[in-house]
């Protein structure tokens, strides 16, 4: 896991470093998202899969639980505002009950987790990707997610897989020793100094009916929060999704209603003014 991590560091910062002044994205799109997005409606945010370490001067680091519960909680929150306000319809669905009584739903959420892992090989393969050319993807996770549609009833699922770590004291003190030593041997007169903590977050919107990744983001910064992944929601795609469809239709309906009723209401008037005026006298 950590492993993977750092090599998702590694390709975003040569993504960043190489790419210079170009207009490049961590953004990937499916290549048929007009057409797909117009038939989603709802969506469900799976369980984010959040590992957040304290690393320590002998290397055997600890896991901090409380700090990975509250990250979890603030993902949800975080995904749930953002996706409600592009107009999706978030499921609340009891993930935790599901698991416990359902092996096969476990088995089919934990498959559907490691085939997204494999589906970012592709993806990220660490070739830079132009804005203009985000939405040319088409990968899937195949029946994986078909589970998730059964049991939440959701037309598509929101996978977030976040790693953040912090540093003890006794690292702080090593990394700032190696970083002074190392400009003293190069002569310079600043040290650079490893950051004393950091995180990385992997998001994607799945189609939970034919699998396919609709949208997908990745982002890291220096600070174990959840601005990260408010930054990489806030790049979801501008698509017009079922329900502004639906809206868009029942407000074009509701002005030409407006419009004939408009229409009736003068033409009685009319009439009935016509009615109204006295006769010539004979």
């Amino acid at each position: 896991m950590r492993l993977a991590t750092i090599g998702k560091l590694l390709v975003l910062i040569s993504v960043i470093f190489f790419t210079g002044c170009a207009t490049y994205t961590s953004v990937r799109e499916h290549s048929a998202l007009d057409s797909v997005a117009k038939n989603i409606q709802t969506v469900v945010i799976a369980p984010p899969q959040v590992n957040i370490e304290l690393r320590v001067f002998t290397g055997e680091n600890e896991p901090l639980t409380d700090k990975e519960n509250t990250i979890r909680e603030q993902l949800i929150t975080v995904a749930q505002s953002r996706l409600k306000s592009e107009g999706l319809e978030v499921i609340d669905f009891d993930f935790a009950q599901a698991i416990a009584n359902d092996d096969d739903f476990a088995f089919a959420l934990t498959q559907a987790k490691e085939a997204l892992n494999k589906a970012e090989k592709d993806l990220y393969n660490g070739k830079s990707v132009a804005l203009e050319n985000k939405r040319q993807f088409n990968v899937s996770l195949g029946p994986a997610v078909n589970e998730i549609a059964e049991q939440t009833g959701a037309e598509a699922v929101l996978l977030i897989d976040y790693y953040g770590f912090e540093k003890s004291a006794g690292l702080k003190t090593k990394d700032i020793a190696a970083g002074v030593l190392f400009a003293v041997l190069l002569g310079g007169s600043s040290a650079a100094i490893a950051p004393p903590s950091g995180s990385f977050v992997d998001l994607a919107l799945v189609d939970t009916a034919s699998g396919d990744i609709l949208w997908t983001n990745r982002r890291g910064g220096q600070i174990v929060d959840t601005s990260i992944a408010e930054h990489a929601l806030n790049e979801l795609p501008d698509v017009v999704w079922e329900g502004e469809v639906v809206a868009d239709e029942t407000a074009e309906f509701i002005e030409k209603t407006d419009i004939e009723n408009a229409a009736y209401q003068e033409e009685a008037t009319t009439n009935d003014t016509e009615v109204a005026l006295p006769s010539d006298a004979s």
